[in-house]
């Protein structure tokens, strides 16, 4: 039996279609139980220091990223260690998750894809 897709999700989709992205299902659910809004992924994606590995896009939001003037807000000391990976072909957000030492563990991945 199918899922129907919610009315909440499409909006969500038309949202980041704006910024150029769109939501894959695994991602919707995952910011759903990780307590992710898609405001928290735009700002990760627009201020988040841009990692290219595996031929993916890894943005991830470290302290010293944000900027002075947000430094105030509550929410932002929520988000610090998010990571979006994105498909940058398909223009699709993969999944979003929380670690602090995420950059380190990015690091280590190699830069491309080898196919065999």
């Amino acid at each position: 039996m199918k899922r129907k897709k919610s009315r909440i999700a499409f909006a969500k989709q038309v949202e980041l279609m704006e910024i150029g992205y769109r939501l894959s299902r695994h991602a919707w659910e995952r910011m759903q139980q990780r307590n992710l809004s898609q405001e928290e992924i735009y700002y990760a994606i627009k201020y988040g220091q841009l990692l290219r590995r595996n031929g993916l896009y890894f943005h991830f939001l470290a302290e010293k990223d944000i900027p002075t003037a947000d430094c105030t807000q509550p929410w932002i000391k929520r988000i610090i260690g998010l990571v979006v990976l994105v498909d940058p072909q398909d223009k699709y957000i993969i999944t979003a998750y929380r670690h602090c030492k995420g950059l380190r563990e990015i690091k280590k991945l190699p830069r491309y894809r080898f196919v065999a």
